[in-house]
């Protein structure tokens, strides 16, 4: 099978997307099918010798004056897609995220006959989204809510399958243990993420109060960084707790990595929002073998198996937030299995060997509808 993935940027640029899209085609390249790169004019200008980065070849699109509007980089786009279609000769197309990248391998793909499948990720749904999920032959979701908006928005059901996020496995030991980190006194909780006003990190805050009574030597650390504003709030907060709560910043991999495993519970209390964001930090949390405990919002139900893989509590309750702390940390037998399966989770249905293989049978059928 051949198949041309339609790229944003890749490596040398490193971003997260990058290292993901890059997971994905090793593992596809494992399984013995054939792809091939072609990078947007987000990529930015590259010399000839970059088009072979580490063993990977690279067709690379010229990006283009600062001036051209986006239906005039998608053509410029369609154009070079066209091109790498006649020197490879892909059986389809799979066009990842952004819109752009859809709408260039759609022209292209139509013009040369070559079935695409658009690869549509969380954030919030657009018109041209739902254009883009009924013109593609397929498309794949990361989310089940998304893939219900992108339905509600007139797709075709039988065209959308959903491919949960994959994350490489955490093989990295963790750093050593950070100064800012208290002892073994008591329970230790953290956060990792951002501190905006849906991420809802002033539950936690506000939880401190019942749970220092029943654990006086508990510790709190709230690992992350927000607008200016927002952080001054949260400290605010905090500071009738005195150094029970820990703000160390944004941690760097190593730290993260022994916050994550110093930490009895991992806690993700994000609230409700229309926003289709798949939950990553939870995630990459379970892979390092945290025990997450997460609000029950849509995201965090699509990972977090409650009693199996972590546990979940009511979204915006400080009260179901504190039961569930309580009652995970008076029974300390029950975490070291939950903590077991969430790595187990992460590292065998979340790997990317699972992920690739998931591709297999969407793009068997695309293949067969078209008649390839």
């Amino acid at each position: 099978m051949r198949i041309l993935h339609v790229l944003d940027h890749s490596i040398p640029v490193h971003t997260a997307y990058s290292h993901r899209t890059l997971s994905l085609l090793r593992q596809q390249r494992a399984l013995g099918w054939h792809t091939i790169q072609l990078t947007g004019p987000a990529q930015g200008k590259v010399e000839t010798e970059d088009r072979n980065r580490d063993g990977w070849h690279f067709i690379r699109t010229r990006p283009g004056p600062e001036w051209l509007p986006p239906s005039l980089l998608a053509r410029r786009m369609a154009r070079r897609l066209r091109h790498a279609i006649r020197l490879s000769r892909p059986d389809l197309l799979h066009a990842h995220p952004p819109a752009l990248n859809a709408i260039a391998a759609l022209w292209a793909g139509w013009r040369s006959d070559v079935p695409v499948l658009v690869e549509m990720h969380g954030g919030t749904r657009s018109a041209a989204d739902n254009y883009i999920a009924r013109a593609a032959a397929a498309v794949v979701t990361d989310s089940f809510a998304l893939r219900a908006g992108l339905l509600a928005g007139g797709a075709a059901e039988g065209r959308i399958s959903v491919i949960p996020p994959a994350i490489d496995p955490a093989r990295q030991p963790a750093g050593p243990w950070p100064a800012y980190l208290p002892g073994q006194g008591g329970p230790l909780l953290a956060y990792a993420g951002p501190f905006g006003q849906r991420d809802g990190v002033h539950l936690l805050i506000a939880a401190m109060a019942p749970l220092l009574r029943v654990h006086p030597a508990l510790r709190l650390v709230l690992a992350g960084a927000g607008p200016a504003q927002a952080q001054a709030q949260l400290m605010q907060l905090a500071g009738v707790h005195g150094a029970a709560v820990l703000f160390p910043g944004q941690p760097e991999r190593e730290s993260l990595t022994a916050i994550y495993a110093a930490a009895d519970l991992v806690l993700f209390p994000a609230l409700p929002t229309r926003s289709f964001m798949v939950a990553r930090k939870p995630l990459e949390a379970m892979a390092h073998g945290a025990l997450v405990l997460a609000s029950d919002i849509g995201p965090h139900r699509e990972l977090v198996d409650h009693g199996r893989n972590g546990i979940l509590f009511e979204a915006g309750s400080v009260d179901s937030l504190v039961e569930s702390v309580l009652a995970l940390l008076a029974e300390p037998g029950c975490m070291q299995p939950l903590r077991e399966r969430a790595r187990t989770f992460a590292e065998v249905e979340r790997g990317w060997e699972t992920a690739a293989r998931s591709y297999g049978p969407v793009y068997k059928r695309l293949l067969e509808c078209v008649g390839r």
